[in-house]
């Protein structure tokens, strides 16, 4: 147990925010490549903006870990807003449902973050 407390110290949650509409093989893809991430510590949330292609059916089949929120008409970038609200993690990552990071991309986020004064709230890619 006391190795766990430590890990989480060292390794504070990360909140990957996606916002998704109607765009399954990517947001696939993207999923598939979040897994080879190399930080151990992460909250996937997929925001679905009343995609009618089937990708909440997917993400509820292939990713059962990944949180969905599936919205009731389509509200654009305000999306990410609910992800937001929903997020645990200490940080934040805004993802396009096209879009992911290389392996160690969050892993050194969190690093400059950690590291960084407390006046930074923003890191970009």
């Amino acid at each position: 147990m006391v190795f766990k407390i430590m890990m989480e110290e060292q390794n504070p949650l990360v909140t990957v925010n996606i916002l998704s509409w109607n765009r399954k093989e990517d947001l696939r893809e993207s999923l598939i490549e979040l897994k080879k991430t190399t930080y151990p510590n992460i909250e996937l949330i997929v925001v679905d903006n009343a995609s009618t292609d089937g990708s909440p059916e997917m993400v509820e089949r292939e990713f059962p870990y990944v949180k969905l929120i599936k919205m009731p008409k389509n509200i654009g970038i305000a999306g990410w807003n609910i992800g937001f609200e929903k997020a645990n993690g200490k940080y934040i990552m805004v993802l396009d449902d096209d879009s992911y990071p290389a392996p160690d991309a969050i892993e050194l986020m969190v690093e400059e973050f950690e590291k960084a004064d407390e006046d930074v709230g923003i890191i970009a890619f």
